[in-house]
C-alpha cells in the first residue's frame, strides 16, 4: 500500500473480459468415465485478458497497456516500492485504462501451443533474479547481493527488491507476437478508437495491430525492443551487435504498404538512463544500447519513407500539419494587422484583467480556438473551462473582471463586471452549485466541447455579430460559434478557414503548442 494516500478515485465502471483467442478440438471421443481425459474435448486458449477502469466524465480515448516480456499487467497497476502506476495515474487525469495479459501470460495463460524450449523465460522455477535486475537496468550485482544504481527511482530497500523479483510471470505456451497482435487488434475492435502504451517487448505488438484494425489513434512506446523492430521488406537493418549475442536488437520486414501506414500515426519514443554509448560487459546498458540504435534506425526510415530530409524535419511534419503551416505562411504573407488577435493575446497576459493562476486555483482552465482565413486574417476565441462550465471569454464583454474571480459562501463561482446599464459593478454567477450539465469540459478539447454543445443544447438561431454565429447563452455556458466553423465540422473541404485550438506566437511565427488538426476531427464526428 502506498505510503502517500491521495484523493479517492470515483470509477463508473470496471470490469474484465476475454478478448481474442481460438479453440482446438482433440480428436476422439469424450466418456463420462473418462473425464479427465482430452479426447473430444475442446481447449479455449490464445486470447488475452483485460481489466479496464472508466472514470466519471472519461476522456475520449481509453488508454491500452501493453506489458513488455516476462511481465503481465502488473506493470502498470504500481512500482516494486508501493507508488502509483500508470493505471492510477492516468485515471486521475480521466482517461479510461484499460490493462492486458497478452496471450499465454498472466490471467491469460491457457495456450494452444506449448513453448518451444527455445525461451529462457517461459521455466518454472524461474531461476533469473541477477538477470531481470540486470537486464532492466536497476543495478549491478555484488556476489548475490544487489546494488542499485545511485540515481536510481526505484527504492533500495530489501522489501521492493523482494516485491520486484516476484513480480515476474513466466510464459505458459510458446511466444507468438502475431497471436498477441491479433488479441490485441480484437480489443480495439470491441473499445473503439484507443490509444496504445507498449513497454518493452511488447512494442512489437503495438506496431503490429495497426495492420489489423483501423482504431490505434496513436501509440507511445516506452523503451521498445527484446523483439523487432519493424521496417520494410527487403530494407531491414543488420542486427546491432553487443558484448552478449543473445540481447542485441533484431528487426523484422513488413510490405512497404503496411510500414507506411505506421508513418501516418503519431508516434512517440522513450528511452531512460543508464544505456551505454558504446560496447560493455554490463549486460543491460549494453543491450539496451543495441535497441536504442535501433530505434534510431527506425526513426530514420520513417523519415526517408515520409519524403524528408533529417530527423527534425519529420518530427516538425507530424506535429504541425502542413495545411496549418501553409496558413501561417498566408498570415506572414498577409496586408491583415489583426489587431484583434494580438489585443487578446495582450489581454489574457495581463493580469489586471484576466488573472490565469486565479482561475486555476479555483479548479477551471483556459482554452483557445485559432483560426486563420485564405486572405491571412486570424481570430482568437477564448474559453474559461470546467466541471459544468464552458464560458466565451472576450476582451471587454461588458467590462467583466476576470481577475476578481472568486466563490461566494454558498459555493458558487462569482464573476464581477462593470455594467453599462447601472454604472456600478454587479455579480455574474458562471456557476451554481447545481450546474446545468455534468460535463467537465476541461477534459476536452475546444473543438470537442463545441461539437458536444451542439449536440447536447438547445441552441436557438444564428446571432448577427461581425460575422454570423450560433450562439448559447446560460449562467454557466455561453459561447458563440462561428459559422465557418460548423461548416468545417461537416464538410471538411468546403471553406478554406483553418481552425486550431492552440494559440500563435506573433513574435516567432511558429505554433506555441501542438496543434489538433481539424480534418482529422471532422472524419471521427
Amino acid at each position: 500500500m502506498s505510503n502517500n494516500p491521495k484523493q479517492p478515485l470515483i470509477i463508473a465502471e470496471q470490469g474484465s473480459f476475454a478478448i481474442g483467442g481460438s479453440t482446438l478440438k482433440h480428436d476422439g471421443v469424450f466418456r463420462t468415465d473418462h473425464f479427465l481425459e482430452p479426447e473430444g474435448q475442446i481447449a479455449y486458449g490464445d486470447h488475452a485478458y483485460a481489466f479496464y477502469q472508466v472514470p466519471v466524465d472519461a476522456r475520449p480515448y481509453p488508454l491500452i497497456f501493453q506489458h513488455g516480456g516476462a511481465q503481465c499487467k502488473r506493470t502498470w497497476e504500481t512500482t516494486p516500492d508501493g507508488r502509483e502506476g500508470f493505471q492510477t495515474l492516468f485515471l486521475r487525469e480521466g482517461y479510461t485504462t484499460v490493462l492486458i495479459d497478452q496471450p499465454r501470460m498472466g490471467e491469460a495463460g491457457l495456450a494452444l501451443k506449448a513453448d518451444d524450449g527455445r525461451n529462457p523465460y517461459a521455466k518454472n522455477p524461474l531461476y533469473a533474479d541477477k538477470t531481470m535486475y540486470m537486464l532492466c537496468r536497476c543495478g549491478i550485482f555484488d556476489g548475490d547481493t544487489p546494488v542499485p544504481y545511485e540515481d536510481s527511482a526505484m527504492a533500495g530497500d530489501a522489501e521492493t527488491y523482494n516485491q520486484f523479483q516476484r513480480s515476474w510471470t513466466p510464459y505458459e505456451g510458446e511466444l507468438d507476437d502475431d497471436v498477441s497482435a491479433n488479441a490485441m487488434a480484437a480489443l480495439l475492435e470491441k473499445m473503439g478508437p484507443s490509444i496504445l502504451v507498449t513497454h518493452s517487448m511488447g512494442g512489437t505488438i503495438g506496431w503490429r495491430t495497426p495492420f489489423r484494425t483501423d482504431k490505434v489513434k496513436a501509440i507511445i512506446a516506452f523503451e521498445p525492443g527484446g523483439s523487432p523492430f519493424i521496417f520494410p521488406e527487403g530494407e531491414v537493418p543488420e542486427p546491432v551487435p553487443t558484448l552478449y549475442d543473445p540481447v542485441k536488437a533484431q528487426a523484422m520486414g513488413v510490405p512497404l504498404e503496411s510500414f507506411l501506414a505506421l508513418t501516418k500515426l503519431p508516434m512517440v519514443l522513450f528511452y531512460g538512463d543508464h544505456i551505454s554509448d558504446g560496447t560493455t560487459d554490463e549486460i543491460g546498458p549494453d543491450k539496451w544500447r543495441s535497441e536504442f540504435m535501433m530505434a534510431k534506425e527506425y526513426l530514420n526510415m520513417m523519415k526517408i519513407k515520409t519524403g524528408c530530409k533529417s530527423e527534425q524535419q519529420y518530427v516538425e511534419k507530424y506535429e504541425i500539419p502542413k495545411e496549418f503551416d501553409e496558413a501561417l505562411q498566408r498570415f506572414m504573407n498577409s496586408h491583415h494587422d489583426n489587431s484583434y488577435y494580438k489585443s487578446m493575446i495582450n489581454y489574457l497576459k495581463n493580469k489586471e484583467c484576466f488573472d490565469l493562476d486565479k482561475i486555476r486555483e479555483l479548479g477551471l482552465d483556459i482554452q483557445y480556438l485559432s483560426s486563420i482565413t485564405s486572405d491571412g486574417s486570424m481570430t482568437l476565441e477564448v474559453f474559461v473551462v470546467g466541471k459544468g462550465i464552458f464560458y466565451s471569454v472576450l476582451e471587454d464583454d461588458e467590462g467583466e473582471q476576470w481577475n476578481e474571480i472568486h466563490i461566494d459562501e454558498m459555493g458558487n463561482i462569482k464573476l464581477p463586471y462593470f455594467s453599462y446599464y447601472s454604472d456600478r459593478v454587479e455579480e455574474r454567477i458562471i456557476n451554481l452549485s447545481h450546474t446545468e450539465v455534468d460535463r467537465d469540459f476541461s477534459k476536452y478539447n475546444t473543438v470537442e466541447n463545441i461539437q458536444w454543445c451542439i449536440q447536447n443544447l438547445n441552441m436557438k438561431g444564428i446571432e448577427d455579430y461581425e460575422f454570423d454565429v450560433l450562439g448559447y447563452h446560460s449562467d454557466a455556458i455561453d459561447l458563440r460559434i462561428h459559422t465557418d466553423l460548423l461548416v468545417k465540422m461537416i464538410v471538411p473541404d468546403a471553406i478554406d478557414t483553418i481552425f486550431t485550438d492552440q494559440i500563435i506566437d506573433l513574435e516567432k511565427l511558429v505554433w506555441i503548442t501542438d496543434v489538433s488538426d481539424m480534418r482529422v476531427f471532422a472524419q471521427d464526428i
